[in-house]
Order: structure tokens, then C-alpha cells, then sequence
């Protein structure tokens, strides 16, 4: 018997918005990527695309980049 793994995350800020971008959405994303990269699992990330257009205008430095970036 063979088990597959497919790793599904919420790729979004919470909710009522965050004191630190990084700590609460990139680096837990990237950690995530990280050991779904090193077990060889794929990962599927639902991001919120409306935010990150919203953001544009919002913090393009601070968290549209960086989305950009990340995705």
C-alpha cells in the first residue's frame, strides 16, 4: 500500500489583520514550503489574490512584494 500526501494551506492574513506581515502569514508559509519540499509532498497554497490587489495600493513594500515574492 502506497500513501499520498497532497498538503493544502490558507495563504492569508488573519482575521483583523496583523502586527507583523512576516510573522503572521510569510514565515510560517515558507516554513511550511520548506519541509513540503524536503518530504517531496506537494502544496497547494489558497491565497487570497483580492487582498494582495488590494495591497498594491495599500503597502506594496511591506506586504504586496513580498506576496509576490512568496507565491
Amino acid at each position: 500500500m502506497q500513501l499520498k500526501i497532497l498538503l493544502s494551506l490558507d495563504h492569508e492574513l488573519s482575521l483583523g489583520g496583523a502586527a507583523s506581515y512576516s510573522r503572521n502569514l510569510f514565515d510560517p508559509t515558507e516554513l511550511v514550503m520548506r519541509v513540503a519540499k524536503e518530504l517531496q509532498v506537494p502544496l497547494t497554497l489558497f491565497t487570497d489574490v483580492c487582498c494582495a490587489i488590494r495591497f498594491k495600493k495599500w503597502d506594496y513594500e511591506r506586504f504586496c512584494q513580498p506576496y509576490e515574492r512568496q507565491i
